[in-house]
């Protein structure tokens, strides 16, 4: 089984469950777009993003963003909502690692502060997802 690791975050809300909830899934480099696409189905949000490459230090990562029916090219609060998830984690200085529960691997989890700019992060979770579904 995979272990994937995601951010279950509002956007557009300082109140838990509140706001365009948005699920960032935050290592997705292996996953194969079915996989994605079938995770989207399953959590049953409006869309759900998964992040890959993302690099700390040089402040950059990769965002795929599916609906239930199609992957997108763009959509706001999911740009907004995967911001959200990584501030915390670069906002605190360069050379630190996304760690699986999206905090920094070395230091404290999510700040407050993400809040600000539209999300707030009702904590991790994880997914299980059977190998053969990774390629």
């Amino acid at each position: 089984m995979l272990d994937l690791g995601y951010r279950h975050v509002d956007v557009f809300s300082r109140r838990a469950l509140q706001g365009n909830g948005l699920v960032v899934v935050l290592d997705a480099e292996n996953l194969s777009t079915a996989v994605m696409q079938g995770l989207t189905r399953e959590v049953r949000q409006f869309e759900t993003a998964f992040l890959a490459g993302v690099d700390l230090l040089g402040r950059s990562a990769r965002l795929r963003i599916f609906t239930e029916d199609e992957e997108l090219d763009f959509a706001g609060h999911p740009v907004l909502g995967a911001a959200a998830v990584l501030h915390p984690v670069a906002g605190r200085g360069s050379g630190r690692e996304l760690g699986p529960d999206g905090g920094a691997a070395d230091g404290p989890g999510p700040d407050p502060r993400c809040r600000a700019m539209g999300g707030r992060d009702h904590g991790s979770g994880r997914r299980d997802a059977r190998p053969g579904d990774n390629g």
